[in-house]
């Protein structure tokens, strides 16, 4: 007679949970505990032993794997720009139209903001305070986003060309559409009481961008 599968489950070896598996753990322990304490305080406001509280470490850990509170800082920041670019060039290396790529691009970006409340905000913290990062994000990863970016902005009807004022806003507009909505998160829930991070917005919010950003906002509405 064949097992069920509770009966299935207990045949299951544990796993050994080596100690490579609880550095990884570790590691992701504090950086998501990172990720929050630095976009409430700022770099200078966080605190390593908060931090090493929140993530369920000893503090002298995080210097072991990170080396100072800066450089945990840094490599939160960098863990995301690396995630967005590695994203955009698999997107425009695929045999597909300029359209469907900025798709593309419009809804995976979604999916990575809508992934963490804190990392939005750690950036508008970083870019408001003047850091000492905001410098490094616009020349090694902004620069290089606008760029990939303006391969892919539609033409206007009745214009050979678009200007360079034309491309910059609508990328900035496109930008600003995607990430201010999880900026807004603590706002948005208290006023519409909704919870900016689940699933379902966030399937929603690809769809709201990608319609105002091909078809208009005002085209959605009768304004005769």
């Amino acid at each position: 007679m064949e097992k069920g599968q509770g009966e299935l489950d207990k045949d299951l070896i544990p796993m050994k949970k080596t100690k490579q598996n609880e550095e990884i753990d570790s590691e992701t322990r504090i950086l998501t505990a990172a990720e929050k304490v630095f976009a409430e305080k700022g770099l200078k406001g966080a605190r390593v032993k908060e931090i090493a509280e929140l993530s369920g470490v000893n503090p002298a850990l995080i210097n072991y794997y990170f080396g100072s509170k800066d450089n945990l800082y840094r490599t939160v920041i960098e863990n995301f720009f690396m995630r967005v670019e590695r994203l955009a060039v698999s997107i425009m290396e695929q045999e597909i139209d300029a359209k469907a790529k900025l798709y593309s691009l419009i809804e995976f970006g979604i999916d990575l903001l809508g992934e963490s409340e804190y990392v939005s905000r750690i950036f508008v913290r970083e870019f408001v305070d003047s850091g000492p990062y905001s410098e490094l994000i616009i020349k090694r990863h902004l620069r290089r986003i606008f760029a990939t970016a303006q391969q892919l902005v539609p033409p206007v009807k009745g214009q050979d060309k678009l200007t360079e004022s034309q491309v910059m806003h609508f990328i900035f507009s496109a930008i600003g559409a995607m990430s201010m909505f999880y900026i807004s998160g603590p706002v948005i829930k208290d006023i519409w009481k909704r919870d900016v991070f689940t699933k379902k917005m966030i399937e929603e919010r690809k769809r709201e961008v990608i319609n105002l950003i091909f078809n208009g906002i005002g085209d959605q509405f009768d304004l005769e």
